[in-house]
């Protein structure tokens, strides 16, 4: 690597769902030897932001670092992201070549990195490097620099990682044909060239991309081919597998195929047992809870949220228990017990806003205000209703906001106040119809069933105030 002229990269690791994303994404900001990425809001080892599989993940993925090139990562670390490094990730943290840790105060996360001097920033691989303060350059930049990497390499292999770097990178900016393309064309030169890890790899961005475009099917066709792959690989590749498994079953599971998505979420769990991902192994027992709960094995699913609760408990994991509480008190709403419904539901909403998830605060309002709604305690089913509302207002989340907004009228129904009603279900099916969610014909009953109980003036004024009260509620 040259000591001048770095191209400074910053990756949120918060935007990531886990540690192998955020490296696929380094991996397709990476065009040359100068490329560097500056990484911040790593989870800590408990906290906010506790995310066990974050690290692990990465740890799994070393040999996709030797692949970019060594230590083009620099890491803000504070006490906490260091204890989360050692304790979940320690052949990671001791794999020096593998990335720079830059230690940084204890001050509290913001969404944006700290402010830095870039000529003052330990160098990748040699402390004494200075720093270009040029900034990082934009994906338009990247994907340009790749071209003509391409026109001027003709290493087959080579030329299928630049291929694979740029579906990335297009990826990223929803250019989704266009990057499907470049996958293709990465997978079939990683084919010819017998490299089964980068076929393995193309493969699965072509499953995310056939996935966002609505093609689930076509989707569980390339990650099964993933799967080959990484079997083929063997040994060292273990985690990668659970993966695929574990894709490979949702994917299963959103077209209908209990039989198989069940099958591929054990395979994935038995993996991670013998891996020692105990967090994993929490998360698929979730799954599994989910589909017996769907089959009406109410018995079943609740031993298994009980047993990846109480594997997250051992962990001090408070954003998997959080989860799993949760799942434990929608099933019990389902059962009809409804004590043991409240019980779990505010014991999951305490551990969310301790770790500051301010989604599952919203989701977690719903829940009980869905189950004082069952017991007909209509008064504390909107103060959660309006609680989890006015979480959703604050975030954004025009889908919880639908979902809310249709049971606050449903309360107004119940309380026989028409009008409050009606306004509920016409603001909900505004957000459920721009969001194309099929959710809007079932709310179109309840408005039916609503103008039914008001005279044509009144319905009019209150279509007049939804219409404005919308303009708020814009949905990209």
């Amino acid at each position: 690597m040259r000591a001048e002229g770095w191209k400074w990269h910053e990756i949120d690791a918060r935007d990531c769902d886990d540690g192998h994303e955020l490296l696929l994404r380094a991996k397709g900001l990476t065009v040359d030897e100068n490329d560097v990425w500056l990484v911040y809001n790593l989870p800590e080892a408990g906290g906010p932001d506790a995310d066990p599989n974050f690290y692990t993940s990465m740890a799994d993925d070393l040999g996709l670092i030797e692949v970019l090139g060594g230590p083009r990562m620099v890491v803000l670390v504070g006490v906490r992201q260091m204890q989360a490094f050692v304790k979940l990730a320690s052949n990671l943290w001791s794999n020096k070549r593998a990335y720079t840790a830059w230690p940084v105060p204890e001050e509290p996360t913001t969404r944006r990195p700290m402010q830095v001097d870039p000529s003052a920033a330990p160098q990748p691989g040699d402390s004494q490097m200075r720093a270009s303060t040029e900034g990082g350059a934009d994906a338009e930049t990247v994907i340009k620099a790749i071209g003509h990497r391409l026109q001027a390499t003709e290493s087959a292999l080579e030329r299928a990682k630049l291929f694979q770097r740029l579906g990335l990178v297009l990826a990223s900016q929803d250019r989704l044909e266009e990057a499907r393309t470049s996958a293709t064309k990465g997978a079939k030169l990683y084919k010819d060239s017998g490299d089964l890890r980068g076929l393995g790899q193309c493969y699965e961005l072509l499953c995310s991309l056939a996935e966002r475009r609505g093609n689930v099917d076509v989707a569980r066709d390339w990650i099964a081919f993933a799967l080959e792959c990484w079997q083929g690989v063997g040994d060292g590749e273990e985690n990668r597998v659970s993966e695929c498994h574990a894709k490979y079953g949702h994917l299963s599971y959103v077209l209908g195929d209990r039989e198989q998505a069940a099958q591929q979420f054990q395979l994935a769990i038995e993996i991670d047992e013998h891996l020692g991902h105990r967090a994993k192994v929490a998360a698929g027992l979730r799954r599994l809870g989910l589909m017996a709960e769907e089959e009406q094995k109410y018995k079943l699913a609740e031993k298994l949220f009980e047993d990846s609760a109480t594997i997250c408990n051992e962990l001090d994991d408070q954003v998997g228990l959080s989860r799993s509480y949760h799942a434990k008190g929608r099933l019990f709403e389902r059962m009809e017990n409804y004590v043991a419904a409240f019980d779990m539901h505010k014991k999951s909403l305490e551990l969310k806003e301790k770790i500051g998830d301010k989604l599952g605060a919203a989701t977690s309002y719903h829940h009980l205000g869905n189950t004082y709604f069952f017991t007909r305690e209509l008064d504390q089913a909107k103060q959660c209703y309006q609680q989890a509302l006015a979480i959703e207002d604050e975030v954004g989340d025009h889908q919880g906001r639908a979902a809310t907004l249709q049971q606050l009228g449903e309360v107004s129904m119940a309380e026989y106040r028409w009008g409050d009603a009606l306004w509920y279900f016409m603001a909900s099916h505004n957000l459920f119809r721009n969001l194309g969610s099929p959710q809007a014909h079932v709310v179109s009953l309840h408005i039916a069933r609503a103008t039914e109980m008001l005279d044509e003036e009144t319905v009019d004024q209150i279509k007049m105030d939804v219409s404005a009260k919308m303009a708020e509620y814009a949905v990209e």
